[in-house]
């Protein structure tokens, strides 16, 4: 009702004639629109939490590699980049689960390790 009256205030009867089709127009599409929007959104917010699940074990493994390769850069280092660096990661990983962390590094149950990062990447 409302686009066939401000049709017809600003242009007359064309004004009007335009503003039913634009009525009827969204009368037809605007449901269509909705009917496809729901399940799209739906659909996108699955996508989006099967790729987080695949994604996880991933990067998991990824950490794993790089946590050894900072093992080898650590033992080719000096005493005094050595102690800088057990000092600072000892910054880092202070109030958190230090023991399986450091478990991981020592490559104790390398599996657990992944688990364990997964949850929390």
């Amino acid at each position: 009702m409302r686009l066939p009256y401000l049709g017809a205030q600003k242009k007359g009867v064309l004004g009007f004639s335009k503003g039913i089709a634009k009525g009827v127009g969204g009368l037809v599409f605007k449901p269509g629109a909705a009917v496809f929007g729901v399940p799209g959104y739906t659909l996108k917010g699955i996508e989006k939490q099967l790729e987080k699940r695949h994604d996880r074990p991933l990067k998991a493994r990824l950490l794993v590699v790089r946590m050894k390769q900072g093992i080898v850069g650590f033992d080719k280092g000096n005493e005094e980049e050595k102690s800088l660096v057990v000092k600072r990661w000892k910054e880092l990983v202070l109030g958190r689960e230090y023991e399986v962390v450091a478990s991981c590094i020592r490559g104790e149950g390398v599996e657990e390790c992944v688990e364990h990062l997964s949850d929390h990447v």
